[in-house]
């Protein structure tokens, strides 16, 4: 009987059409799904790696060789950008170039280094840069400024004109204590052929003279300044404050037109040019280091342009400073230096003090004034080469009397040339002692 029914269904199933394939699935499009199973490729026979080859290996002559590179760039060939590397050190470079700023603008906020050659507002570092010894009480003291900024304006030492006296103030930082000594245009320099120190004058431009200034102190034993200064060596450091103005010439024609510097040799000197107006005569009453504004103004740029008379006091004939230049200003016939030795019982006395005359430039004017035409200078209308050979001709022409007169020394010593100076409060004072005798006021005589 199973075998009947066996018969029967496979009857059935074999009177059927086979399904056509769907090539998206396995399944028929008849409506009825059908299963049927899904056929696998036969799996690969394992690999003997470790079997030898059957054939014997013969190398070829020709190999197809197979390489894969990158396609050529159509662009033409450039040499390697330095982007990278460049972007890699940028960084780099902007903390050095703003570290570098940084310190620069450190720098610059916080340096306190004066740019100043001078100044009356504050003090100004010098460097003491040389010495000498003119008697056992006064020498010569050599100072230059510790800085070089104010090299780059040329007017800083501008006070060199000629047009006024000028001094500056040395303080002692010890006990805050200021006094004013008056500069010279002189340096010291060490000779030669002997080795032995002298003093000249500083005939080339400030500027390249680094700005020496020289001093002629005394040592007072109860000045403390001038103490603490003769103890201080070479290579120490002293601060100056000014310039204060002690005296300033009155303005005339002549200011626009220049005597030439005196120099070191006479034969060097130039001729005096022509000026406008007749210059004045000038007394210079001095006693002590008061001969220091004297000196100054017959040495320095641009001298004084009339004929100074100077009544020297001092105590020995050793301390007269610089003796062979003041030698030389009488050769030129710019000066007369009358000594009065102490050691000698020699004594300034009135028959040494002049009376005053009229001012040349206050004559111009009176007759300016009154509407004549003023009278111009006639006195060196003739050229000469040099200032020997114009002193040749002027030494033999009487000098007129000053017109004007100063005084600087000690406070006895003022006084009895010109009456006291009061110290309590600004001002000249009532003018006394020798000059008022002859005549002379407050209008023509200035006490320093």
């Amino acid at each position: 009987m199973w075998r009947r029914t066996l018969l029967q269904v496979t009857r059935r199933y074999s009177s059927k059409p086979l399904a056509k394939k769907n090539p998206l699935g396995s399944l028929s499009n008849t409506g009825k799904d059908e299963v049927r199973p899904k056929a696998y490729a036969p799996p690969t026979p394992p690999i003997d790696l470790h079997k030898r080859a059957e054939e014997p290996y013969e190398p070829k002559e020709k190999h197809d060789r197979v390489s894969f590179e990158y396609p050529q760039s159509r662009t033409p060939n450039k040499p390697p950008s330095n982007s990278r590397r460049t972007k890699r050190f940028l960084p780099v470079i902007l903390l050095c170039i703003g570290g570098g700023w940084g310190v620069f603008a450190y720098k610059f906020l916080t340096d306190d280094t004066p740019t100043e050659f001078l100044s009356r507002d504050k003090f100004i570092p010098f460097v003491i840069t040389n010495k000498i010894d003119i008697d056992k009480d006064h020498y010569f003291l050599e100072v230059m400024p510790k800085f070089s900024k104010w090299k780059s304006d040329p007017k800083q030492t501008e006070y060199w004109d000629g047009n006024r006296l000028w001094s500056v103030e040395v303080k002692q930082p010890q006990i805050m204590v200021v006094r004013r000594y008056t500069p010279l245009p002189l340096e010291i320099y060490t000779s030669e052929f002997t080795g032995e120190k002298l003093v000249r004058i500083q005939e080339e431009d400030m500027a390249t003279m680094e700005g020496k200034l020289v001093f002629y102190i005394k040592k007072y034993n109860q000045g403390e300044v001038a103490r603490w200064l003769s103890r201080k060596p070479i290579g120490s450091e002293i601060e100056l404050r000014g310039p204060y103005i002690e005296f300033e010439f009155p303005k005339t024609l002549n200011n626009n037109v220049e005597r030439p510097q005196m120099m070191n040799l006479p034969s060097k000197v130039s001729a005096d040019p022509v000026f406008p107006l007749k210059p004045d005569n000038l007394a210079f009453y001095a006693a002590g280091t008061g001969i220091a504004p004297a000196l100054q103004l017959l040495l320095t740029k641009n001298p004084y342009k009339g004929f100074v008379d100077v009544y020297y006091s001092h105590k020995t004939d050793e301390e007269v400073p610089i003796s062979r230049l003041m030698f030389f200003l009488e050769k030129l016939d710019r000066a007369r230096f009358t000594h009065l030795v102490q050691d000698h019982r020699q004594k300034l006395l009135p028959k040494h003090v002049s009376s005053p005359t009229a001012s040349h430039y206050v004559k111009y004017l009176e007759a300016l004034d009154k509407g004549e035409t003023p009278q111009i200078n006639k006195d060196l209308q003739a050229t000469f080469k040099t200032a020997l050979e114009q002193a040749e001709k002027t030494s033999r022409v009487a000098k007129l009397a000053p017109s004007l007169a100063l005084v600087c020394g000690p406070d006895g010593y003022v006084e009895y040339v010109s009456g006291a100076k009061p110290f309590d409060k600004e001002g000249q004072g009532n003018i006394g002692g020798l000059l008022e005798k002859k005549g002379w006021t407050s209008a023509n005589v200035y006490k320093l």
